[in-house]
């Protein structure tokens, strides 16, 4: 939902991929970008990036994002699976 209410993007790309060890998404889009360095946690609510982020974090997970303006952007996560394989294919 934020691709089509933030980006002003008409092209993205959401993948979602599993191995033995990890659960990872990686979700691209083509739009306006922004700048990161002028992201703060006051400009974040609700299921935003920063509970994203700390959602992630609490799983030992890793949460990436690359954007700049004029250039899109990128949001790589990825989940460390249990031992026991959670989550099956």
């Amino acid at each position: 939902m934020n691709i089509i209410k933030h980006s002003g993007s008409k092209e993205s790309e959401i993948e979602l991929s599993k191995n033995e060890k990890l659960l990872q998404l990686r979700v691209e889009d083509t739009g306006v970008g922004f700048d990161l360095n002028k992201i703060t946690n006051k400009n974040f609510n609700g299921f935003g990036i920063h509970s994203l982020s700390e959602r992630i974090k609490n799983m030992d997970g890793n949460f990436e994002i690359f954007s700049k303006p004029g250039k899109g952007t990128k949001v790589l996560l990825s989940i460390p699976l249990s031992s026991e394989g959670d989550i099956e294919n």
